[in-house]
Parts: structure tokens; sequence; C-alpha cells
């Protein structure tokens, strides 16, 4: 599901076990209203993804589908909101990367992936970059390194959620640039954009997509970006790799 260590934000579709026999009578015509949860915040990419699908998901299914948001926890939280709902086979659930992340990091979540939500589909998956405010004076990811080291920048690292690829990206930074970082997690990228650009935090991991305009517009500087090749809506960024560091 996802392929180590880029840590790909990736986007899955998972759907509750349900008996065969229900779950098949629930995907026919007239099966009743199917909720797509998103464990994601409205406005956010994810959100914009998971409402373009669900048109052409109804048609496919011949039902109805209204999507639910449930963000928080890195995902956790929606994957939660979809096990405390009825086993019929009309709950799906799309999530980032920290719902399936999380039962592997902490063993009292109330789910597991292959037991409780089977992964059936990735919808998309995102490039992150590694931002710093505006107002940081690095200019380069070795630069933001030698004042960290030098006590010269607090380190609030944000992130999307405890156990969120953008959590996990930002201890393994941490990890090989050798940094004691403080991390922060919010309910979901706009809130955790809306701090950073008020200069409570000093960077973190976003994705390509969201990121975009505020690098575009000066609000962020970007640093580096994951992956094996450079970020499509970032080509003159060079990625973490190019400059030494494990993505």
């Amino acid at each position: 599901m996802m392929k180590k260590p880029t840590f790909l934000a990736l986007l899955a579709l998972a759907v509750m076990i349900a008996p065969a026999a229900r779950a098949q009578q629930a995907l026919q015509p007239g099966g009743g209203t199917v909720r797509l949860v998103l464990a994601g915040a409205p406005g956010s990419a994810a959100d914009a993804v998971v409402r373009v699908l669900a048109e052409p998901l109804s048609e496919i299914l011949g039902q109805p589908v209204v999507v639910e948001n449930a963000a928080g926890g890195g995902g956790v939280v929606g994957a939660a909101r979809v096990m405390q709902s009825r086993r019929d086979g009309l709950t799906i659930l799309s999530a980032v990367s920290g719902a399936l992340i999380g039962p592997m990091l902490d063993s009292s979540l109330p789910y597991e992936i292959g037991r409780d939500l089977v992964p059936v589909s990735q919808i998309t998956a995102a490039m992150a970059v590694f931002v710093v405010r505006a107002g940081l004076p690095a200019t380069t990811l070795q630069d933001f390194i030698a004042r960290a080291k030098a006590g010269r920048d607090q380190l609030a690292f944000g992130n999307y959620g405890y156990g969120s690829s953008s959590h996990l990206q930002g201890m393994l930074l941490a990890r090989q640039a050798g940094l004691d970082v403080e991390p922060v997690p919010f309910n979901g990228t706009a809130q955790f954009i809306s701090e950073l650009l008020a200069g409570r935090l000093c960077c973190g991991f976003i994705d390509a997509g969201s990121a975009r305009d505020f690098i575009r517009s000066g609000q962020l500087r970007p640093l580096g970006s994951t992956g094996p090749r450079r970020a499509p809506e970032l080509p003159e960024l060079p990625t973490l790799s190019e400059q030494g560091m494990t993505s």
C-alpha cells in the first residue's frame, strides 16, 4: 500500500468488512444511501478529490453517495467513525496514509487494516514539500539545518496529525539531520497551514498541491520535496534525496 521509504501521501479507499451476501445486496440499485466518510477537513485537497469522485461513484453503484467529513488524528478519527457504523456495506472510508499507518504505531486503536478495514483502491498519490514560513531566514535545506543546530530557530514542526505521513516525514528528516524537534499535530491541512502562516510554527511537510499557491505568493518557502523525482507542480525545487536525505 505504501512504497518505502518515499512516504508518498497515499489516498486510499477502504470498506467495512461485511458478509458477502449483504455486501452484494447493498451495492445493488436501491440498496440505500452510501456514506463516503472522508478522513479529512472540508476544503482540503483530499476533500476536493473525493467530492469529484462521489458523482461517478453514485452512477456506477446506482445509489446516492453522501460525503461526510471526519477530520483529525491523521485519518484515525475518520476510520473510527466507519468502525462505529453498521456493517452493511454502505459505509466507505476515504483516508490519507495516516489511517493506514495508525494501527502500526498505536495498538490501542479500535481497528486493524485487513481485519476491520479492507483497502480496495488507491485514488491518487502526491509528493510532499518541506516548507518553512517566509519570515525564517533559511533559504536552503542545509542552511535550515545549520541554523537549527546553532539554536537560532525554534523547531516546532507542524503536521496533519499523529501518525500521518506529514508527521513521519518530519521525524525522518529530523533524525537524519540530527535535530531535536517538537512535533505539533493539527486536525488537517488547513489548520496546519494557517498556524504556519501565522508564524506559530517554523516548518513542516505539506502536499505539493496544497503548498503550491502559498509558495508562489511568497508566504511559504520550499526547501525540498519527497519522492524519487521532482514534484511536477514545482519542477525547480530539488528533492530531499538530491540534497543527501532519504524521503
